[in-house]
Order: C-alpha cells, then structure tokens, then sequence
C-alpha cells in the first residue's frame, strides 16, 4: 500500500513538473517576442526621426525638395538648349567630324557586338561538333542534325555567356583564320540577306545592287536619313568635314551615295580623298557590303595557308585592339588624334564608355582646348517629368554628375529620352527644323 501510494506522489510530482517547464520554455519565447518587437519599434522610431539627428536616415525628399528637383531640371533643359545651339554654331561656322558608333548600325537591325559574337560562336562551336562527329562516324544523319541543333539552342540559352566576349573574339579569330572576314561578313549582313529582298542572290550573281533602298529598314530609317541631311553640303555652312565610322559596315556611306552625296570609304592612309568626296575613315575597318562575296576563300589550300582577300582587313580580337591603341602612330589613332584636334566631333550611336576612345578625347582636349566636342546619349530611362520619385531624382543627381564628367573631357551631352529622338536632335544642329 506505501508504495502504491509513494507511487502515486511520484506520479504526481511529475504531472506537476512538466506543465511547469513548459510554462518557463512559452514565457521565455514570449519575451524574446515581446523584446524583437521592441528592437523593431526603436528601429521604425529611428527611420522616422528628422534629418540631423545623430543616427537618422536621410530622406531625399526632404533633401531635395521639389522646388530644388524643378530647378534642377530647369537648369538642364536650359544646358540642353545651350549646347545644342553650341552645336549648330560649330556645324555652320567651323566644321563638324561626325563620329558613328554600333548604334546607328543597330538600328536598322544589324546585330550588337554581343550578338555578332553569339552568331559567329553558334558557326564556330557547330563546326567544331562537326569535326568531332566525323570521327566518331557512329550516329545517323539525323542524330548529327539534332546535335547541332542542341549547339545552337544552349549558346541562344547562354551557355558561354560568362565568358568574356574579348576572349571568345580570340577564340573565334583562331578557329576561322583566313575565313574569318566572310564569317564576319555573314553574320553582320544576314538581317539583310534574310529580309527577303533577294539581295544575297543579287551579289552571287555580281550585278549591282542599287536597290538597296528595297530594304525596308534602311529606307524607312530616321536616323539614316538624318544622317544625309547633316553630310549633304548646304550653302552657307561649314557642314561636315569628314565622317569617323567605328563599324565594319559600310551601309551608311552607300545610302548616302543612293541619294547623292559624294563620298569616299577609306580604310587606311594610302588612298586619297578625291576632290570635293566627304571622306568616311573606317578606322576599326569595313567589311564592303557590296563586296562581300569577295570574301570568301573558294581554294582550300589557300584557307589551309591562311591565305584571304585583302579587302576587310579589320580589328576584331582582343590582341589587335591592344596593338591598335598601343601605337600613337598607328594611322588609325592619327585619324582620330587629326580630327579631334581640327573639327568639333558630334558622337552618335556611341556610349563613350570605351577607356580607348575616351583617352583619345581627353588627350586631343588637353592639347585643343578650344576645341567642344558634343555627344548625343540617351537616357536608360525617361525624366520623371510630373511622376517624381525617389528614384528619379538619383538619375537626375547622377546624370548632373555625369554631365559634368563628360565637361571635363570637352563633351556636351545632348540627352534623348528614347533613341528615336536622335534623329530631331541631329535636325536641329544642322537646323533643317528652322527652314
């Protein structure tokens, strides 16, 4: 009976213990609770506090009052109106060299740099799977299609994007060797061979392809044809002296040639400029367009040799751009140096993030500082405009800082919103708007 009963309190003490250490273990979560929400508070207070107060965030909209953000933006349409007057005074009194950048070749569909590396590493890794099937000589014709289709399909994924385009530029110079300006050639021009025009047709069979306008890009291009209005020589005006193209294409010289403005592609100081020709210096190169079938190495043995045409020899990999902009007296950086140092530049289609190009400006502006070269970039993203925001005001502070960045090297910044407003801001420089 002493045990039943010993057993019992037993079993009453711990029916007593347990409830009690759960108790303990939920009033020790409460108060780590009730601690975290305080932490929060005092984190919520502090936020809140006035701008000053030790420990205090800043909040821009105090900062930067809305009658400071209009000024800001009154100063800059007014900068805007100034520089682009500036401009126009420059391209009726003294000369204007314009300056053309990827973007203007881009915008009547041509590949990116990105792009054109992308297309010519699909060529290059499907031959290389090529090469490696051949020995292998085990899988169907059908098999071998679906392999290559699955190359293309995982580089258009982005297999290879970490890797640095420069060094899949090498790679790439390395694998086509002597074919490498066709290659080039082929996957720059292939949205206008594949536009249904016939013009690829046109070129094998060697007549002339006049009809370029037939190519509806180009001819309904604003900026091309902004472009022939700022080069075609006007009464009155300085004008354009010269054009600097950074791309292998040559499509904007013959579109100005199809509407009569007379002008000369030069690749290299041994050929002149005729008389009263614009000269359009390719500084990086051209592939011709009109040539482009005189690119491709017919004789094996030649290509085995390394052997190729010599029209399109261009910069293209990482080694030659380093031997490029190592030379001061390179004819390419001479171009640029004597142009820079004549004429004011107007920059278009570029982003002048390029160290190369901008070494050359600041360079050129030390030495010339009378000298202004202007610049048209656009905006990753609209002005605010009525909707301000914090975030709209950083892009104005940072584009006010930028603005005086590019002032430091001797640029103007002439901004857009969106790219298709480069056209009017070149119409005005060359003041079509105002006849």
């Amino acid at each position: 009976m002493g045990e039943t009963r010993k057993s019992v309190r037993l079993k009453g003490v711990l029916a007593v213990e347990e409830p009690a250490s759960a108790s303990r273990k939920s009033m020790a979560k409460r108060q780590r609770s009730v601690a975290e929400r305080a932490a929060r508070g005092r984190r919520s207070k502090a936020r809140k506090r006035r701008p000053g107060r030790p420990g205090s965030l800043i909040s821009l909209d105090r900062l930067f009052p809305t009658k400071l953000q209009q000024s800001w933006e009154d100063e800059a349409n007014g900068v805007q109106r100034e520089n682009i007057e500036s401009a126009r005074e420059a391209y009726a009194r003294r000369g204007l060299v314009l300056y053309l950048g990827a973007g203007v070749s881009c915008s009547v569909g041509l590949p990116t740099w990105v792009d054109l590396i992308q297309s010519l590493t699909i060529t290059m890794m499907t031959e290389q799977v090529d090469s490696a099937l051949a020995e292998l000589r085990k899988l169907t014709p059908e098999r071998i299609k679906l392999a290559k289709l699955q190359i293309q399909e995982e580089v258009l994924d982005g297999a290879g994007a970490d890797k640095s385009v420069l060094i899949l530029a090498r790679s790439i110079k390395k694998h086509f060797g002597a074919r490498l300006p066709f290659e080039v050639a082929q996957a720059l021009y292939r949205p206008l061979f594949q536009s249904g025009d016939e013009l690829w047709g046109i070129l094998a069979r060697g007549e002339a392809y006049h009809n370029l306008d037939t190519y509806q890009p180009i001819k309904k291009s604003e900026l091309f044809r902004a472009i022939v209005q700022l080069a075609r020589a006007q009464r009155d005006v300085r004008g354009v002296q010269a054009i600097v193209n950074l791309n292998y294409d040559d499509l904007i010289e013959e579109w100005m040639r199809h509407n009569g403005v007379r002008c000369d592609t030069l690749l290299s100081g041994r050929r002149a400029t005729r008389d009263a020709s614009l000269p359009c210096y390719h500084v990086h190169g051209v592939l011709p367009f009109g040539r482009t079938r005189e690119l491709e190495i017919k004789d094996p043995d030649l290509a085995r040799a390394g052997m190729g045409p010599t029209i399109g020899n261009f910069v293209f990999s990482e080694d030659e751009y380093h031997t490029e902009y190592s030379d001061p007296y390179r004819w390419s950086n001479m171009t640029m140096i004597n142009q820079l140092g004549r004429y004011s530049g107007l920059f278009v289609g570029l982003s002048l993030q390029d160290p190369n190009l901008r070494r050359l400006i600041d360079v050129t502006h030390r030495q010339y500082p009378d000298i202004t070269n202007y610049a048209i970039l656009t905006r990753k993203e609209p002005r605010g405009g009525s909707a301000r925001s914090r975030q709209s005001t950083l892009r104005d502070l940072f584009e006010k800082v930028e603005t005086h960045s590019f002032d430091d090297i001797g640029v103007k910044v002439i901004w857009t919103d969106r790219y298709d407003e480069v056209p009017k801001r070149i119409l005005e420089i060359c003041d079509i708007d105002r006849q």
